[in-house]
């Protein structure tokens, strides 16, 4: 990912841990990478305008009625966190499909995520543990969690670059 992509998206409000997901990084990264090209931290306040300002009710009746989007096809169109799509949902009234758990545990979505599986992803591919945990939509420490679970060796990555 190229400075002025990281940048873009930045100051389009997307969060560091997002960045750094997109990226295959980590926030600190990211966070470093902008320090180094002496762009301007935001202010928290300047984020929850840019939240607000995305989840207009019209686009997001139309994203998720209309589209027919999970609301985490929703996030990743908006980058805005899947809770403040859910809390948006319900604060407009919009009714949430059957079948749609806006609850789910993350215990119950590292199920699907196997030892072999994951020796896969992190070892075979070489995928961080970021982008794997954006994959299964836990978090980065869940997957860390189930790589010292299954004894797989940490470390073993391909080297990132963004």
């Amino acid at each position: 990912m190229t400075n002025q992509q990281i940048i873009k998206l930045y100051k389009g409000g997307m969060s560091l841990a997002e960045i750094g997901t997109r990226a295959g990084v980590s926030r600190q990264a990211v966070q470093q990478r902008l320090i180094r090209l002496g762009v301007e931290r935001r202010d928290v306040k300047d984020k929850m305008k840019t939240v607000r300002k995305v989840l207009d009710e019209q686009v997001l009746r139309d994203l998720y009625l209309n589209q027919k989007l999970s609301y985490r096809e929703i996030q990743k169109r908006v980058s805005a966190d899947h809770k403040a799509i859910i809390r948006s949902l319900k604060e407009y009234g919009i009714p949430i499909r059957e079948g749609e758990d806006v609850s789910i545990s993350r215990r119950s979505k590292t199920k699907n995520l196997n030892r072999r599986t994951l020796k896969d992803l992190y070892h075979e591919k070489g995928l961080s543990t970021y982008v794997i945990a954006d994959m299964y939509s836990i978090s980065q420490s869940a997957v860390m969690n189930l790589i010292n679970k299954y004894n797989l060796q940490r470390g073993q990555t391909k080297s990132r670059k963004f």
